[in-house]
């Protein structure tokens, strides 16, 4: 960032492009840019402002870039990507008010749009995926700040894998929390701060499993519980082993862990699915297939993006209830329909290589699973339906005990 002030100065008609996921720090590099250049800043947030255009049939951002220019302040267009249509396309009013807009423009993008046509010279900044040692740096700086639990940064940057910008939010909206409720800021205020900064965006896609269930509650046997916990360690100790250790980068091996529950109905794969989530302290989202497959070509994987997308956004673990009806094997080709749904498999085999987060698919039917999505899980868990012996135990976990049966 620093070395780009003599750049632009000399080029004041320049845009800048920050591009980076969610919390990577776009905000903080552009204000570090504004501060070396001696000027004001402005944030224009651009979805919000591309909603209120669509209400009220008016265009908003040119005021907005005027509103700057009259302030001699640099705008600085937050998640510009919502400018752009779905063919990848610009508003000709949102083009020609960047286009004319007299000096600085800082533009704030996460990359999965392509390129952005602002008809300016660009200079493009890529945020770089946030390390172990940075993330924990980040941590210990803001909670020096706010007074809070310092000892508690090593292990919160090897759980949440969060940029700066992401992390410096959480910690001010903990000290905000704290602060109204007349309590210190502690580990548990900053576990609430990061559910709410990391909040899912699926709509309709997807359904939080609000019941927590603990292992004390499972029923099964001895060698499924076993690899349950190997689970739970594998997800916990990914920092040490593929950043501490090194392997992520020697290896190239992804930061995901994903599982397999096949057995009958009601064996406890949803449950067991809920218990792994409660250990971990994650969002548990259950994926509602209904509203993921489509009919039309290409939307089905548009929805898996966005739902892989958000999730990883938000360090949130995935439940593919019925996983075969989505991740079924690939077939023949023996009619377009056939090959848009291996279109759809293909695609489902590339986000799970590259999903940073935890994912289980439950099936009745483990054989009809893609055998190419099988070598990719980590864990293959059969629940067997429960013996004559753990049938009572069942019952008596399950029956209230105010019922007094």
């Amino acid at each position: 960032i620093d070395g780009l002030v003599p750049i632009v100065r000399q080029s004041p008609r320049i845009a800048v492009v920050i591009r980076g996921p969610r919390g990577s720090g776009r905000k903080a590099a552009a204000q570090r840019l504004k501060a070396a250049l001696g000027k004001p800043g402005m944030i224009v947030p651009v979805p919000a402002l591309v909603a209120a255009e669509q209400s009220s049939r008016m265009s908003l951002l040119g005021p907005a870039l005027v509103a700057a220019q009259l302030r001699d302040a640099v705008p600085y267009l937050a998640d510009a990507d919502a400018l752009y249509d779905e063919r990848g396309e610009i508003a000709p009013e949102h083009a020609a008010a960047i286009a004319a807009f007299p000096g600085l423009v800082i533009v704030g993008s996460t990359g999965k749009g392509g390129h952005l046509d602002l008809g300016r010279p660009q200079l493009l900044v890529t945020m770089p995926r946030t390390e172990l040692a940075d993330r924990e740096r980040a941590w210990q700086h803001e909670l020096e700040a706010v007074k809070g639990p310092v000892g508690e940064a090593a292990d919160l940057a090897a759980r949440y894998v969060i940029g700066a910008g992401a992390i410096s939010d959480v910690v001010a909206e903990a000290a905000r929390f704290a602060a109204v409720a007349h309590v210190t800021v502690d580990r548990d205020v900053l576990e609430a701060a990061v559910s709410r900064r990391l909040s899912l965006r699926l709509g309709t896609y997807g359904s939080v499993v609000t019941r927590k269930a603990r292992m004390a509650e499972l029923v099964l046997p001895d060698d499924v519980i076993d690899t349950l916990r190997d689970m739970i360690a594998m997800v916990r100790e990914r920092a040490q082993i593929l950043e501490r250790w090194g392997y992520q980068r020697h290896l190239g091996i992804s930061r995901g862990v994903a599982g397999l529950y096949s057995g009958e109905p009601g064996t406890g794969k949803t449950m067991a699915a809920s218990v792994v989530a409660s250990e971990l302290g994650l969002e548990l989202v259950r994926i509602d297939l209904s509203a993921v497959v489509s009919k039309y070509v290409g939307e089905t994987e548009k929805n898996l993006a966005k739902i892989f997308d958000e999730a990883q956004d938000a360090h949130a673990m995935l439940l593919f209830d019925e996983a075969d009806s989505l991740f079924g094997k690939r077939t023949e080709l023996k009619s377009a329909q056939d090959r848009f749904a291996n279109l759809e498999v293909n695609y489902l085999l590339q986000r799970m290589e590259t999903f940073d987060g935890v994912s289980v698919l439950t099936t009745n039917a483990e054989s009809a699973i893609d055998p190419a999505l099988q070598r990719r899980l980590n864990f293959r868990i059969r629940f067997p339906e429960p013996e004559v012996d753990e049938r009572p135990r069942l019952w008596r976990q399950l029956l209230p005990p105010a019922t007094n049966l």
